[in-house]
């Protein structure tokens, strides 16, 4: 129930309203709007309770990657030869415009920064207020630049816990959409979902290590992960793309998590190679 009555606002005085399934229309009771229920403006994301638990719970499962990395068989991360050609890629396109959806795009540079991209579309412009969450961090340090992306920025909290004895954080950006595609594009300096093996080589090789769990909310959400092309991509498993493109110099994996039933775990060992320019985001998206 607590999912029905957080979906939907009135687009005249963004009351929150309870839309049965299987209505076409609703009454706002506060202002008496009578509405079909395709003009209702979806509810912000990570309102509840719950949202703000299956966020921390995300953001806990992804840093469990620093442990997986430690555990993995040291043999398998020195390979060079690329054990991803093995993997069966359907690489069939999931690009449609159902709304809302969400896209992300990690994009990991050679100097252990990673862009991180976050961008909610829906099918109205303008008056939504959404809420988008960071990544994990250690510090606020770590986020050397920040632009909000389709709208202005109207507040910022900074929610702490404490993860295996280490204090880690992540910022939750309230922003006003000035159209219907919401988002940030940051850039990060080693945050904790990339891991270096310490073995003293010149080029030690990295793995990122992204979690994510089920969610009810979107219709579509995809995550796109560059690396570029110069770059030895070693290994990638555990949760599996399902398409692999190269574009503007980069290696980009794709995967959906719109339907996950259980947490998943994006996982990628790759060798760093040289600087590349950095993507455009709409166009990896509109790729996928």
């Amino acid at each position: 129930m607590g999912d029905t009555m957080n979906r939907y606002r009135c687009p005249r005085c963004k009351a929150p309203l309870d839309i049965p399934e299987g209505r076409d229309e609703a009454v706002c009771p506060v202002c008496g709007h009578v509405m079909p229920r395709d003009e209702l403006l979806p509810q912000r994301r990570y309102l509840t309770g719950t949202g703000r638990l299956a966020v921390l719970i995300l953001l806990l499962a992804t840093l469990a990657g620093v442990w997986l990395y430690i555990g993995l068989d040291a043999g398998a991360r020195d390979t060079k030869s690329p054990q991803w050609n093995s993997l069966s890629i359907a690489d069939e396109p999931r690009a449609s415009n159902v709304t809302p959806r969400s896209f992300d795009l990690w994009e990991l540079h050679p100097d252990d920064t990673v862009r991180l991209v976050n961008v909610d579309t829906y099918s109205y412009t303008g008056g939504l207020e959404a809420r988008l969450a960071g990544p994990a961090l250690r510090t606020g340090e770590q986020v050397i630049a920040l632009e909000i992306l389709g709208g202005e920025l109207v507040d910022q909290a900074t929610h702490e816990y404490e993860y295996r004895g280490k204090p880690f954080l992540w910022f939750e950006y309230t922003i006003l959409a000035s159209q219907n595609r919401p988002g940030y594009d940051m850039l990060l300096d080693n945050p904790p979902h990339l891991h270096t093996k310490r073995d003293g080589t010149p080029c030690p090789d990295r793995l990122i290590s992204i979690g994510y769990d089920p969610q009810s909310y979107y219709a579509q959400h995809i995550v796109a992960i560059t690396i570029p092309l110069d770059a030895n991509v070693t290994r990638v498993y555990d949760y599996r793309p399902y398409r692999h493109v190269e574009l503007e110099g980069w290696d980009i994996f794709y995967y959906d998590v719109t339907d996950i039933e259980w947490h998943v775990s994006i996982h990628i060992n790759y060798i760093p190679g040289c600087n590349m320019t950095p993507l455009d985001y709409y166009a990896v998206e509109a790729s996928r």
